[in-house]
């Protein structure tokens, strides 16, 4: 697809693309347009989450979250339930934790130890509104600053506002 945008006056506006499929996944887009004293248009990506799903299994029972965005805000399933609205600034504070504790460089960890009982297994994915996809899974074996990043993420969710 592409996308032609025209200046009609100067000023600032948010443009969100959002891609849908039944066949594959979402990839929303999300800019802020930019329009100059000359009618310029000046395209700058926003980064937040587009989808975001985080399981952990452990000896403690942790909650399995997933997160997408629409044209209505954020949305959240706890353990596959129903969908239920989620406040916008715990979503905004996961992207917080994604860059303090550079989880995109996770992407395509997967590692397992299994030469006992799995301790402690998990799976990230999130998309992110300016192209970042990450994907990582592990078993007993973890990626740079796991532990701070996902029990940060963690307590983000378990105490988010959700109706």
């Amino acid at each position: 697809m592409i996308f032609t945008f025209t200046g009609l006056k100067p000023g600032t506006t948010t443009v969100s693309v959002y891609g849908r499929s039944p066949i594959i996944e979402n990839n929303d887009s999300i800019y802020t347009a930019v329009v100059d004293e000359n009618l310029n248009v000046t395209l700058k990506s926003v980064r937040k989450i587009s989808t975001f799903f985080m399981y952990r299994d452990a000896d403690i029972d942790y909650n399995t979250y997933s997160v997408s965005y629409g044209q209505d805000g954020y949305h959240v399933s706890v353990n596959y339930e129903e969908e239920q609205k989620i406040d916008e600034e715990s979503v905004d504070a996961l992207i917080a934790v994604i860059d303090e504790y550079g989880v995109e460089r996770w992407n395509g960890f997967s590692e397992s130890e299994r030469h006992g009982p799995v301790e402690e297994s998990f799976l990230l994915e999130a998309r992110l509104t300016d192209g970042t996809y990450i994907w990582a899974r592990g078993d007993n074996v973890f990626p740079e600053n796991y532990e701070p990043a996902i029990n940060k993420m963690q307590e983000i969710l378990d105490n988010a506002k959700i109706w």
